[in-house]
């Protein structure tokens, strides 16, 4: 292998080898604001009492809440800081609503209602790669209660979830910083009333486009392979 050649492909080596390191590097943030209908606002450091494990919640980052008959049912915001944040390229999963159901209700048939939510997830680029850049994503769905009641014979009700829309439904970019977002879908692990928490989660992809300089340099590697091998061509 000659000089000439070996420095070509040594740069696309290099382009390809930072590509793949800022990859690595790279990780988003998101946090979550949740909205619930005719809701009430949850300070940020709320503490509420379980009877299960963890014998108390807190919701660090404020949330809101809603309550019909004995029964309030909380939704927490969620933070997920970079770094390490989530990686870029590939799937993840991630939390955006903490979910506790408390009731005071001591008899059957319990209280039963539903409550709409909207939360508006906000996703934020930690370059490498690109650049910093957020974008946001709008969920909506709805929780229903059943027969809610708690006594000493135990616990009653159902929690469920009907998930609603995500929008954008496609590629969200996150402002210019070369990362997109794609979420693909809300899982609801249901709350155990007045004894442990539940969640909202997303499902979701995530794309970066390789920076210009490494463009750049597949490029310019790629030009010179093209004239070594023309000049081999007509020198044979």
């Amino acid at each position: 292998m000659n000089l000439r050649r070996f420095a070509l492909l040594t740069a696309l080596a290099v382009a390809g080898s930072s590509a793949l390191a800022d990859h690595a590097r790279a990780g988003y943030s998101v946090t979550s604001s949740v909205a619930l209908t005719g809701g009430s606002v949850i300070a940020p450091g709320t503490t509420v009492t379980l009877s299960g494990n963890p014998a108390t919640f807190t919701f660090t980052n404020g949330g809101q809440s809603f309550t019909s008959g004995g029964t309030t049912i909380f939704l927490g915001n969620e933070a997920v800081p970079a770094p390490p944040g989530l990686a870029v390229g590939g799937a993840a999963s991630f939390n955006f609503a903490d979910v506790i159901v408390k009731t005071t209700t001591a008899t059957g048939p319990g209280d039963t209602f539903s409550v709409p939510y909207t939360v508006t997830i906000t996703a934020t680029n930690s370059p490498p790669p690109g650049t910093a850049g957020t974008g946001t994503f709008t969920v909506t769905g709805t929780l229903s209660l059943t027969g809610i009641f708690a006594n000493a014979n135990g616990l009653n009700g159902t929690v469920a979830f009907v998930p609603g829309t995500i929008t954008p439904a496609g590629a969200n970019a996150l402002g210019t910083s070369g990362v997109s977002i794609t979420a693909s879908s809300q899982l609801f692990a249901a709350p155990t009333v007045n004894f442990a928490p539940g969640n909202l989660s997303l499902t979701s992809t995530s794309a970066v486009v390789p920076e210009p300089s490494a463009f750049a340099l597949v490029g310019m590697g790629l030009c010179g392979l093209v004239a070594v091998s023309y000049r081999r061509r007509r020198a044979g």
